[in-house]
């Protein structure tokens, strides 16, 4: 088994993999932190790694744990359990993160204190803008 020192340094690897992809393509109008912001809780990114994840426990539930070769052998089930249980803790920590960005996106924003304009209040720049 894996060290978390050793799990770490792999997913540095991969992630300068894809960054190292990224530059490749020659893409300039977007920097490396924007796109990988595209995968943060709460975004279509985040999105999909849950629904990946969610997939992969029910491949796991009903085609491996589920399968008699495994069912029949002991050593063979405690290990595909034990998977399931590491893929529903890793698709309960995506859903949380996911749900908690969500929420906050969905928090009204504060109503501006400035002036009025025709009875009508001022609209904050970033509202306007989309930000």
């Amino acid at each position: 088994m894996k060290t978390d020192d050793e799990i770490e340094a792999l997913r540095l690897r991969l992630l300068k993999g894809i960054e190292d992809d990224w530059a490749a393509t020659g893409e300039k109008r977007t920097a490396f932190p924007a796109l990988m912001a595209e995968f943060a809780p709460g975004t279509a990114g985040a999105h999909e790694a849950m629904h990946t994840a969610f997939i992969v426990r029910e491949m796991l539930a009903d085609h491996l744990a589920g399968h008699a070769a495994v069912i029949a052998n002991p050593a063979w089930f405690r290990q595909a359990a034990r998977a399931g249980e590491a893929i529903d803790a890793l698709l309960q920590a995506i859903r949380a993160a996911h749900a908690i960005a969500a929420a906050e996106a969905e928090q009204p924003a504060a109503k501006p204190a400035g002036p009025s304009f025709g009875g009508k209040k001022a609209v904050p720049l970033g509202k306007a803008l989309g930000n």
